[in-house]
């Protein structure tokens, strides 16, 4: 049985979440209460992230793709601006782990890189689609030129 996967609401939960991520980094919350959970739900919308990207990137065929494919790219950018205010945070014992911190940086690389393939993928699209819909100027006369309809027609 096939499975529906509704990218909009996806995407727009995974902003909404990154949204609060970044109000959460903005504060000064307590470490022990809260840094586990942030850091845990930075890591669930990294691997959700790169999850969709997998799944846009590998069905071609799919209605709407172009348009989830540039709101992917819309959140991807607004999670990279998220790695790197975690990462270049000043504020002593919220700094991650070393070993969180190499993986929060090698997360920032690979969205960075998904970006680039969205923005390959998507002008590939446009260009072909432009090909598709052109007209040439000889078809468009054909298409104008009267005597085409039969007597009936008319």
């Amino acid at each position: 049985m096939t499975e529906k996967v509704n990218y909009e609401d996806n995407l727009f939960f995974l902003s909404q979440t990154i949204d609060l991520l970044e109000r959460g980094a903005r504060l000064n919350l307590d470490r022990e209460l809260f840094f586990d959970k942030i850091l845990d739900t930075l890591y669930f919308t990294d691997k959700t992230l790169q999850s969709i990207f997998k799944e846009l990137t590998e069905n071609n065929y799919l209605i709407n793709r172009n348009l989830y494919l540039h709101s992917l790219m819309k959140k991807k950018r607004k999670f990279t601006a998220l790695l790197v205010l975690f990462l270049e945070r000043d504020q002593g014992e919220w700094i991650p782990e070393e070993e969180d911190r190499s993986r929060l940086r090698r997360s920032l690389e690979v969205h960075k890189a998904d970006m680039g393939d969205i923005r390959n993928t998507l002008s590939l699209s446009d260009s072909r689609e432009e090909e598709r819909e052109i007209i040439s100027e000889h078809e468009l006369n054909f298409l104008m030129a009267p005597g085409l309809l039969d007597e009936d027609e008319e």
